[in-house]
């Protein structure tokens, strides 16, 4: 990406899962960190609580129980019977010995389940980009940019936040349903997506057999609805304005920037190289 002769900033498209097994050859990439003044890294969000001590334990043990079914239901009791039928079958494929699941909320039973799935299919989620680039960022002196989105609540916005999650149904059942989907069909689409990461053949790469089950299971709080009632900035939409604004900022600063961002944002529609070009940028 660059908006004059002088000043470049280098994308490389991380994939994760990936092939367990795979190594990758990061001397290219290396070289091209030690040569440049800064790494943009993937941007995210925190949360901060405008509590005392006491409060935020509290609050700690409401997400705790946040994770259970309310009133010590089981799966069984909280999941209609044919998800549930649907969701014995899958459990028995990939979660045969854990008993404890059974009296999770269906949005974290389903996580585990795809966590299950995705280790059986050989897909890793371990991190391999930045332990390569250690050295060179360190031994260069190369400036490491973590944008963050901080999102302030008072403890009665957090406390009511945590009553709501705790309240929620609908959006569980729609996630572990989406889930079960997903670990049925998607999965070889995801192995199909990293072996196109691995040989460099982006236009293989589909991510909308997955979106499904990324938008019913996503973080209460990444809901435009769900952050809104609570006075809450859009997080998404806020994420993705942060990492162009602070892509333009380095581009200005520096003869050569590089940014690690996950594929995803980097295809489809309202991608971050979308955004760039429509601020002038090639």
């Amino acid at each position: 990406v660059y908006k004059d002769d002088e000043h470049d900033l280098w994308i490389m498209g991380t994939l994760s899962p990936r092939p367990a097994g795979i190594e990758w050859d990061a001397s290219e990439v290396r070289s091209l960190v030690a040569a440049s003044q800064e790494v943009l890294w993937a941007p995210g969000y925190g949360i901060d609580v405008k509590a005392n001590l006491f409060r935020q334990a509290s609050l700690g043990i409401g997400y705790l129980r946040a994770r259970k079914n309310p009133d010590g239901r089981s799966l069984k009791d909280v999941l209609s019977p044919d998800l549930h039928a649907r969701w014995l079958q899958a459990k028995a494929r990939y979660l045969p010995r854990d008993s404890g699941v059974e009296r999770q909320r269906p949005i974290i039973a389903a996580q585990a389940l795809f966590d299950a799935a995705v280790k059986q299919a050989r897909l890793s989620d371990k991190p391999i980009v930045y332990p390569a680039m250690k050295d060179a960022i360190e031994q260069n002196g190369v400036k490491s940019t973590f944008p963050q989105v901080r999102v302030s609540m008072t403890s009665a916005q957090a406390k009511a936040a945590l009553a709501d999650v705790r309240r929620m149904q609908l959006d569980d059942e729609e996630c572990l349903a989406a889930t079960i989907d997903a670990v049925q069909t998607d999965i070889p689409q995801m192995v199909a997506n990293a072996n196109a990461w691995a040989t460099g053949q982006v236009g293989n790469i589909r991510f909308a057999a997955l979106q499904r089950r990324d938008a019913a299971c996503s973080d209460a709080l990444m809901k435009p609805g769900f952050s809104a009632r609570y006075g809450l900035p859009d997080i998404q939409d806020s994420i993705a304005a942060l990492w162009v604004s602070e892509a333009r900022a380095a581009l200005a600063r520096n003869t050569s920037t590089v940014a690690f961002v996950p594929m995803q944002n980097l295809i489809g529609p309202d991608n971050y190289l979308d955004r760039l070009r429509a601020q002038g940028y090639t």
